[in-house]
């Protein structure tokens, strides 16, 4: 998803309303894909648009990697 306001979906619902009142909102990244004209939250950390499913998956898994987070966790919208 590319995360724009102007399209919410129920993840970014989730995820903005998880992260609005979070003492760890500096610490949490959010990866998407890039694209959004306005996109939906501050800082978020953004995988080029339009790869295939397998080239997306490389992708945020080198993001991770490179944030090296102490947690992950994942969700992936199926359309």
């Amino acid at each position: 998803s590319k995360m724009s306001r102007a399209k919410p979906n129920s993840m970014e619902t989730v995820a903005g309303a998880l992260l609005v009142p979070s003492r760890l909102k500096k610490q949490t990244r959010l990866i998407c894909d890039a694209g959004a004209a306005d996109p939906a939250l501050p800082d978020l950390v953004a995988v080029p648009e339009g790869l295939s499913k397998s080239r997306r998956a490389e992708a945020v898994a080198r993001t991770i990697e490179d944030l090296n987070p102490d947690y992950v966790e994942y969700h992936q919208q199926l359309e």
